[in-house]
């Protein structure tokens, strides 16, 4: 049985792209779902449902896989110039773990796209490998995680009337957990 399946939204008005893995493999989930990473649910929102085409590029049983694809298709769109809704590199929760292995291992860095996608594309198995070795983010890891990946995608130039949150901080759950801005901050 298939673990999920990677796709690629294209924002057909210009051009920008979304690569994702989902594990929801409902006919209506494959067909409907676009993308929920922030940037791509503000480029939804801004741009509506109808201005995005999505592909299923492939299918995978094996998690690893799935993250190894993911990686690579998005360093391959990056250093191919293409605009990336992604605010990230991709693979698992755990991606400051994953882009430190990949810099003590090869001394590459996401930043410079064309080395970091060369090596991702020269080196699949010690890629697959890093993956593996890295595991599942404890809750601490995945809540920092997402707290980091915010404060890139969220407009944080105002307080948070519901919550309270000041200038540049991550609006909070009730159990003090980072969460999405809420409407209309």
């Amino acid at each position: 049985m298939a673990a999920g399946y990677l796709y690629l939204t294209r924002n057909v008005d210009d051009g920008w792209v979304y690569v994702g893995q989902s594990s929801r493999l409902d006919e209506r989930s494959v067909s409907k779902y676009l993308g929920s990473g922030d940037l791509m649910s503000q480029a939804i929102q801004e741009h509506g449902e109808s201005a995005f085409r999505k592909e299923i590029l492939a299918y995978y049983d094996d998690q690893n896989e799935l993250d190894y694809a993911e990686i690579l298709e998005i360093a391959r769109l990056r250093a191919g110039g293409f605009e990336l809704y992604n605010s990230g590199v991709g693979g698992p929760r755990t991606e400051s773990r994953f882009i430190g292995a990949m810099h003590s291992e090869f001394g590459v860095s996401p930043v410079v796209f064309p080395a970091w996608y060369r090596v991702v594309r020269s080196h699949p198995e010690a890629v697959k490998g890093l993956l593996k070795d890295i595991g599942a983010p404890s809750t601490e890891e995945f809540y920092w995680e997402l707290e980091r990946q915010l404060q890139v995608t969220q407009d944080l130039n105002r307080k948070c009337a519901k919550c309270g949150a000041g200038i540049a901080q991550v609006c909070r759950t009730k159990t003090g957990k980072p969460a999405r801005n809420h409407a209309g901050r």
